[in-house]
């Protein structure tokens, strides 16, 4: 009887894409498709896959890193890694090292955003423009280009102030413009509207046969091309801000109001993000640099513990701050005076912060 032979990594691989097209996303199977027919295949495509070997992947890796960024790289490693994973389940024969390979580190991400002015620039630049209400949403809440292209009037609820994010425009397989529903539970939300965004939806005109708010031309959600020709550059170039991507307005909306002072976890939840790690993954920038307003906020609520006892400067000598010899803070003459407590002298300089009062 003759041996069946192991199929080729190319050959598995179109089998196992054939099996998952009904059960993953479009955008997730079209992005499997393109790692599989761009990168994997053409790199070790013809290796049978009970012949892979860990030198294999690290050829394909070899050849990303001259071809694609390391984010890109990543993305196809774990796609084969994904793939080699549902071999395993069903009992396929392969060296299982080869799952142990580290994947490519992701590019460093690059935050781009608009200043305070440039964001006034664009929302007098799109004031009474059709799309006005996409630039004052993208701003204030940050909301994905997915999300308005995709938004209906039946999210929105202007007496109340209220919209809700239920889904986000996509392509489907077959090309056609689809809404469907956010990738995790996290995307769908609920907004309380401030009146910027009310002016604008106010002036934003309805179109007849559809309940989206910026359709395309067929009442089906736009297309991202259109989107960009008909919206964010003639709006952008009427502004005269830098030619950054529309995506760039979401990393300003979080961006101004973590130095506006919002919690983390509220930007996370306007945003949509599933965790707040993600938020402060991407936008260390904007909570990390300053420790000002935590200096102040401690200033405010312990005030000063420091009083001149038997010397008139009531700040310690140069010597005193260097922690030279004859000078160090335990030298000052400087006591505290706590709270019910009588002056003992000099005690360390933490002394009443965490105690209970």
């Amino acid at each position: 009887m003759r041996a069946v032979l192991a199929p080729t990594v190319a050959e598995f691989l179109a089998d196992w894409l054939s099996g998952r097209r009904d059960d993953l996303r479009a955008q997730t199977y079209m992005a499997y498709e393109s790692h599989v027919r761009l990168h994997i295949v053409p790199a070790i495509g013809g290796v049978r896959l009970d012949a892979l070997r860990p030198e294999d992947i690290d050829s394909l890796r070899a050849r990303l890193s001259r071809v694609v960024g390391g984010t890109t790289a990543r993305h196809v490693h774990m796609t084969l890694r994904a793939a080699l994973g549902d071999a395993e389940r069903r009992g396929i024969a392969f060296d299982h090292t080869v799952r142990q390979v580290a994947a490519p580190r992701r590019t460093g991400t690059v935050i781009e955003t608009f200043t305070h002015g440039e964001v006034d620039a664009l929302l007098t630049a799109a004031y009474g423009h059709r799309f006005e209400g996409v630039i004052a949403l993208a701003v204030t809440f940050g909301l994905r280009r997915g999300e308005l292209i995709g938004l209906a009037w039946g999210q929105i609820d202007l007496f109340a102030r209220r919209l809700v994010v239920t889904g986000t425009a996509s392509r489907a397989l077959d090309g056609e413009s689809v809404v469907t529903p956010p990738k995790a539970a996290a995307g769908s939300r609920s907004l309380t509207l401030p009146q910027i965004v009310i002016d604008a939806l106010t002036r934003t005109p309805r179109t007849e046969g559809t309940d989206l708010v910026w359709p395309g031309s067929n009442g089906k959600p736009m297309a991202p091309t259109n989107f960009y020709a008909q919206c964010w550059n003639p709006i952008r170039k009427r502004a005269g801000v830098r030619p950054l991507h529309f995506h760039a307005l979401r990393h300003t909306c979080a961006t101004l109001a973590l130095r506006n002072g919002t919690e983390p976890h509220v930007v996370a939840a306007i945003l949509g993000h599933a965790n707040i790690t993600t938020l402060l993954s991407l936008y260390a920038h904007s909570t990390g640099p300053s420790t000002d307003a935590f200096a102040a906020a401690i200033d405010a609520r312990e005030g000063s513990r420091l009083v001149p006892s038997d010397i008139s400067n009531d700040i310690p000598s140069e010597g005193a701050r260097r922690g030279n010899r004859r000078g160090t803070i335990l030298e000052t003459t400087y006591s505290i005076r706590e709270k019910g407590v009588p002056a003992q002298g000099f005690e360390p300089w933490t002394l009443g912060l965490g105690v209970s009062r």
